[in-house]
């Protein structure tokens, strides 16, 4: 879309983004091959916020609906509201990336790694200014030597740790890796 929208110069406006949820039956606006779990949506969610926020080409971009059984961040059907796994992914994508200014994007090729994809961003975190570094895979598994994190985050957010905190196996879920700006002190 964005190579399509060089005439809007960053002002492009994304209606409407939606993954189609497996096992929800008639909620769901479409059938067959196109249906995701609900782990898949939340990584194709992140991946394309992420890939929407470097561009710098889309201005906005709207989830369609956020409550909806078949393709929602979260399920109102029954008796409690149930947030899925794409709600909190795009929480913490929220957290980390609303204010952030874009510093770098791999476009499918970090390190040299055919599929393997990275976008380095410069944001506030608890006042404090940090490097927020996103990597996935569109490819299966990749092993990355990647020794400037902190502090290591997975696709909803949770801190995670490491036995080897620099070889770090990277895979369709958004790994986050936050490190001081040294740039800032």
């Amino acid at each position: 879309m964005r190579k399509c929208s060089w005439k809007a110069k960053g002002a492009l406006w994304i209606s409407e983004i939606n993954w189609p949820l497996k096992d929800t039956g008639n909620f769901s606006p479409c059938k067959g091959s196109v249906l995701v779990d609900e782990q898949i949506q939340a990584n194709y969610l992140t991946r394309a916020y992420l890939m929407a926020i470097a561009s710098g080409q889309i201005r906005t971009c709207y989830w369609h609906q956020l409550v909806a059984p078949g393709y929602g961040l979260v399920d109102n059907r029954g008796d409690e509201a149930i947030r899925r796994p794409s709600y909190h992914a795009f929480k913490a994508l929220n957290s980390l990336y609303n204010e952030a200014n874009i510093l770098h994007f791999d476009n499918g090729n970090y390190a040299g790694i055919q599929g393997l994809y990275s976008i380095r961003a410069r944001t506030l975190l608890a006042g404090k200014p940090t490097i927020v570094q996103a990597f996935w895979s569109n490819s299966g598994e990749h092993q990355i030597d990647f020794n400037e994190a902190d502090r290591w985050l997975d696709q909803n957010g949770d801190t995670l740790v490491f036995e080897n905190e620099t070889n770090i196996s990277i895979s369709g879920s958004v790994l986050y890796a936050l490190s001081q700006d040294s740039s800032a002190v």
